[in-house]
């Protein structure tokens, strides 16, 4: 009977919708959605003990129950192990799949989400929503007003490059005065003192 659990517990992680399966660390059989685990069981086992993520909440309390211990290394991510299957009552385990499916998929990004076509609960595409109409463009101008904000346009580029212009040549004056001062000082100024 034990296999019999084993394999029907798989069987539901390969049933729920955009569930993907490999093999991670040379041993794990890992289910993942969205590319983020949600369930892991031995590759080579043969009894029904797997590992899940809890809400945070359930953490502790699950914890406490001999044969449910902290996940090694992810325990502070609320994962969980199930060493002794028994301790759960039926249907517990599925429940306990189920509701880390759920938890790690409503974590995913909204964009990876939409990606899957899910809305974030279930596994139902998520109905597709109808875009706001855009707004019109103001209509483009025609003839004379074209040649006066082409005018416009112009001038205010001409403008722009005067001013930089301007400005550039001040900064060079006046590093260049600058430069002149630093030369013309007397050696005490420059650092120097005027012995040998």
């Amino acid at each position: 009977m034990v296999p019999d659990r084993r394999s029907e517990l798989l069987s539901f992680c390969r049933s729920l919708p955009f569930v993907t399966e490999d093999i991670k660390w040379g041993n794990d059989l890992i289910f993942s959605v969205g590319g983020k685990m949600f369930a892991g069981f031995a590759k080579d086992g043969t009894e029904p003990t797997f590992g899940c993520k809890v809400p945070e909440e359930d953490f502790a309390a699950l914890t406490s129950v001999n044969g449910i211990v902290p996940a090694a290394y992810a325990a502070r991510f609320h994962w969980i192990n199930i060493e002794k299957p028994d301790v759960l009552p039926d249907g517990a385990a599925i429940a306990l799949l189920r509701g880390s499916y759920e938890l790690v998929k409503g974590a995913l990004p909204k964009k990876m989400q939409r990606a899957l076509g899910t809305n974030g609960s279930g596994g139902e595409p998520t109905a597709k929503k109808k875009k706001p109409a855009k707004k019109a463009k103001a209509a483009a101008p025609t003839g004379s007003k074209k040649k006066k904000a082409a005018k416009k346009s112009s001038a205010k580029t001409k403008s722009k490059a005067a001013s930089s212009r301007k400005v550039a040549a001040k900064t060079k004056r006046a590093s260049s005065t600058a430069r002149g001062r630093a030369k013309n000082a007397p050696a005490k100024q420059r650092g120097k003192s005027g012995k040998k």
